[in-house]
């Protein structure tokens, strides 16, 4: 008798982490259930390779559908490109850099926490651009929201091109890049850091320039894929 209360409870314990799995964290490893990664269960070493992280780190295009415009204008649909690049694992999590480029224009640039599911949510202030955007990648797609507040060309039909500072609001849906078309822009953050945002009109529009030809020539599939959904 005077075993059996220990015996139960370490019963009780390996049929919930059988059934249940170790939610806490022990001795720098996390158990789970759910693998971060490809939903097969078991353990993962946060400072090991990245799990949450592997759906959403890489390159993405697409386009933003526009819901708000604080001038009124009509409107319109924007070309978008994002980079995510593998940042760190540590024990409260793994961390994505993300660099966004909209309309062939550096648009965000920060650092997000991944959560389960490939959510990200990512905020910056640049220059006098500010953005945010929150979303989620899984199997090759993204999908989210965004808002920008930033500068943006018009002209008045007369030739005369002036900067009206705008806020933008919309959706965004994205696919993996296969093919180098952005890698010019890329080239341009990894080079210039924070000094991208110094970069002159004429440079972002010739490293931009083969990305958006691309999706511009994609265009009418992506139009074919929202009517479906």
């Amino acid at each position: 008798m005077r075993y059996t209360i220990p015996v139960t409870i370490c019963l009780l314990v390996l049929l919930s982490s059988g059934c249940g799995g170790w939610t806490e964290y022990y001795g720098g490893i996390y158990h789970d259930p759910i693998s971060p990664g490809d939903g097969s269960g078991g353990s993962y070493d946060p400072y090991d390779e990245p799990h949450y992280a592997q759906d959403v780190v890489g390159q993405w295009e697409g386009f933003m559908n526009e819901s708000y415009r604080s001038d009124g204008r009509p409107c319109s649909k924007k070309t978008i490109a994002i980079n995510c690049s593998y940042s760190q694992g540590s024990s409260s999590g793994e961390y994505v850099k993300v660099n966004v480029i909209v309309d062939g224009r550096p648009a965000g640039s920060g650092t997000s926490r991944v959560g389960s599911g490939g959510r990200i949510s990512v905020s910056s202030h640049q220059g006098d651009i500010d953005f945010g955007m929150s979303g989620r990648f899984s199997g090759g797609s993204g999908s989210g929201d965004m808002e920008i507040r930033w500068e943006e060309k018009f002209e008045n039909g007369y030739g005369y091109i002036h900067m009206e500072y705008v806020r933008i609001r919309g959706d965004f849906g994205v696919h993996r890049v296969h093919g180098g078309h952005w890698a010019a822009a890329w080239a341009l953050f990894d080079t210039y850091g924070d000094g991208v945002w110094d970069l002159g009109d004429e440079i972002w529009t010739e490293a931009t320039a083969e990305g958006i030809a691309h999706l511009e020539s994609l265009e009418p599939y992506w139009e074919t894929v929202e009517l479906r959904q």
